[in-house]
C-alpha cells in the first residue's frame, strides 16, 4: 500500500516522533502513578510536574493552574459544567457565545443558561466567520456571567480578537473562556488568549497525543466537580492519570515553546502555494472564512466548490493516496449543519459541496503539490459527470 498524504490536519495531525519517543518510554517504564511514597512514584510526580510546567508555560499561565483532562471537550464541560455556585453567588444568570462556536462550547453554555435560569445569547459572524467586537458588546449587560470566544474557528480557520472580547468581558464582571483547540500549537497562545479566565486545548491537532487535554482555571475561581470519587486534579477529575499521554502532551508544548515561529512560516509556504495551484486549476473554487494571512489560521484551507460533493472528491482522493477532509463535521446531534455552517447562512447544498484541507509539518513540498494535482484532478472529474456543471460551461455559457 502507497503512503498516504494526510491533509486532514483540522481534524487531528500526526504525533511527532519525540512525542511518540516520550510516551513509548514513559508505556514501558513509568507505569507506576504518582500518589505512592516509593521512588517509582515520585519520578512519576516529577514527571507529571515537568509536563504541567511546560503546559503552563505554553499557554503564559501558572503552573497550578492548569488541570490535566482527557480532551478539550472534557476540560469544556469541566468548566461550564462546574461554574454554576460561582456564577450564582454573583448574582449572574445569562450566558453570551459565539454563534460558530464548536458544539461542546455552544451545547454546555446553552445548558449553563438553563441551569442559571437566564439566557444563552449569541454573537452572530459575518461572512467570513468573524464576531464583531460591537455585536458582542451590545449582548453584554449585568446578567451576563460568562462570556465564551474561540480563539479561532475550528473550521474554516478564522482567528477571533479574543483577547478584546476578553475586556469587554470582564467590563460587566463576567468570566471569559477561550477555547484554544484549533489555535494551540498555530498561535501564540500566551499572547492570543490573554486575559482568559479559563482555557482550554488538547493536543492532537498540532503533533501531540490524544486522550488528553489541558482545562486553565484561573486561580480563586473555583468549580464544582461533576465526578466523585478522588482528589486528583484538584478533585475536578478523579481517576488515575493517563501519565504518558499527559507526558506526551508536555513535550509537544515544549517543542512549540521554541519552535513555533519557524513551523508556522513554513506551513504558511505551503499553504500559499497549495491555495495559488488550486485557484489557478479549478474555476468556480471559493475560500470559506478569512483570506490568507493573520486573519486565518496559517494551516488552513476551507472551499467550496460548484457542481462537487465534498465527500464524494474524498473518495475519489483518497483512490489517489490523499486523505483531505469533508462531510459534517462536528455537528450536534439531529442536525445536518454544523454551528459555524449555521451561523455563515449556508444551506445543505452548500455544505455538501465544501471540503477542508489541513497541513501539519511531517509534510513535504513535493507531497503537497502532488496533493494538489490529485485534487483538481479529481474535482475536473467530478464536474465532468455532472450534467449541471456540463450544461453550464457549454459553449455560449462560460464558467
Amino acid at each position: 500500500m502507497n503512503p498516504v498524504i494526510f491533509l486532514d490536519a483540522l481534524a487531528t495531525a500526526p504525533m511527532l516522533p519525540q512525542v511518540a519517543e516520550i510516551m513509548r518510554h514513559a508505556l514501558e517504564n513509568q507505569f507506576e502513578v504518582p500518589t505512592g511514597a516509593y521512588s517509582g512514584a515520585r519520578r512519576a510526580r516529577e514527571a507529571l510536574a515537568l509536563a504541567r510546567h511546560h503546559c503552563a508555560e505554553f499557554l503564559g499561565v501558572k503552573r497550578e493552574e492548569v488541570i490535566f483532562t482527557n480532551s478539550g471537550a472534557e476540560a469544556c464541560n469541566i468548566a461550564l459544567g462546574g461554574v454554576d455556585s460561582w456564577l450564582r453567588a454573583r448574582g449572574k444568570t445569562s450566558v453570551v457565545v459565539g454563534a460558530a462556536e464548536h458544539p461542546v462550547v455552544l451545547l454546555c453554555a446553552r445548558r449553563l443558561a438553563e441551569r442559571l435560569g437566564g439566557e444563552c445569547r449569541l454573537v452572530p459572524v459575518n461572512a467570513k466567520g468573524r464576531v464583531s467586537l460591537s455585536d458582542l458588546g451590545g449582548l453584554l449587560d449585568d446578567s451576563v456571567g460568562l462570556v465564551a470566544m474561540q480563539a479561532a474557528n475550528h473550521e474554516i480557520g478564522t482567528v477571533q480578537d479574543a483577547v478584546s472580547a476578553a475586556v469587554l468581558a470582564h467590563d460587566v464582571d463576567a468570566l471569559f473562556l477561550c477555547d484554544a483547540t484549533a489555535a494551540a500549537g498555530w498561535l501564540p497562545l500566551k499572547e492570543c488568549c490573554a486575559g482568559a479566565d479559563m482555557t482550554l486545548y488538547s493536543s492532537h491537532r498540532f503533533g501531540g497525543p490524544k486522550g488528553v487535554g489541558v482545562l486553565q482555571v484561573r486561580s480563586g475561581i473555583k468549580l464544582q466537580p461533576l465526578l466523585l470519587g478522588g482528589s486528583q486534579e484538584n478533585g475536578l477529575r478523579p481517576g488515575a492519570l493517563n501519565l504518558p499521554a499527559i507526558l506526551g502532551m508536555g513535550e509537544v508544548c515544549r517543542l512549540h515553546l521554541g519552535g513555533l515561529e519557524e513551523k508556522v512560516s513554513g506551513v504558511r509556504q505551503w499553504q500559499l502555494a497549495l491555495h495559488s495551484f488550486l485557484c489557478s486549476a479549478v474555476p468556480s473554487l471559493t475560500l470559506n472564512g478569512a483570506e490568507i494571512g493573520q486573519a486565518r489560521l496559517p494551516h488552513n484551507l476551507h472551499y467550496w466548490s460548484e457542481a462537487v460533493e465534498g465527500e464524494a472528491l474524498a473518495l475519489m482522493c483518497d483512490a489517489q493516496g490523499v486523505a483531505i477532509g469533508a462531510g459534517p463535521g462536528c455537528v450536534i446531534s439531529g442536525e445536518k449543519l454544523t454551528p459555524t455552517m449555521k451561523a455563515l447562512g449556508w444551506d445543505r447544498a452548500r455544505a455538501r459541496r465544501s471540503f477542508w484541507l489541513g497541513l501539519h509539518p511531517r509534510l513535504s513540498t513535493q507531497e503537497v503539490l502532488g496533493a494538489a494535482t490529485v485534487i483538481a484532478q479529481g474535482i475536473a472529474k467530478a464536474r465532468s459527470l455532472s450534467p449541471t456543471w456540463q450544461e453550464r460551461v457549454s459553449p455560449g455559457n462560460g464558467v
